[in-house]
């Protein structure tokens, strides 16, 4: 069931069911409430946002819609690119979790303590992989 609620100047959104939960905000009472009903029929038929996504799509977005509104901007922006040369931005959103990111971070910690600096030569690499090529 969702809930509508005004803020501010803003109408505030919340769509649940099947214990899911998705928030939003919206100029209008239309908007909002339209949104709610959409959200909720994605819920119950279980289309997700996600579907076809890959964690490189998730970095573009981020850096989009948050990064370009930072100071800093231009250097997160970079190394956001450089994530997305590693093998883990073209992970589906579907199965992506912890364990690609622990992947990523070995790899990242094993050429910082072989004191390569540059380590945009191993974002493609896993640890073992890395491992064998500097022994």
């Amino acid at each position: 069931m969702g809930s509508l609620e005004k803020r501010s100047l803003a109408w505030w959104a919340d769509a649940a069911k099947k214990g899911i939960r998705k928030t939003a905000t919206f100029d209008s009472k239309l908007e909002a409430l339209t949104w709610i009903e959409n959200e909720e029929k994605r819920i119950v038929s279980g289309k997700s946002i996600i579907a076809g996504k890959t964690f490189g799509d998730l970095l573009d977005k981020y850096a989009e819609e948050v990064s370009s509104t930072k100071r800093g901007k231009r250097w997160e922006e970079i190394r956001i690119e450089l994530v997305k040369r590693h093998k883990i931005a073209s992970i589906p959103l579907e199965s992506f979790g912890s364990t690609d990111v622990s992947q990523w971070r070995n790899v990242l910690e094993l050429a910082r303590m072989v004191g390569h600096q540059d380590l945009r030569l191993y974002y493609n690499e896993t640890a073992e992989e890395l491992a064998r090529r500097l022994d």
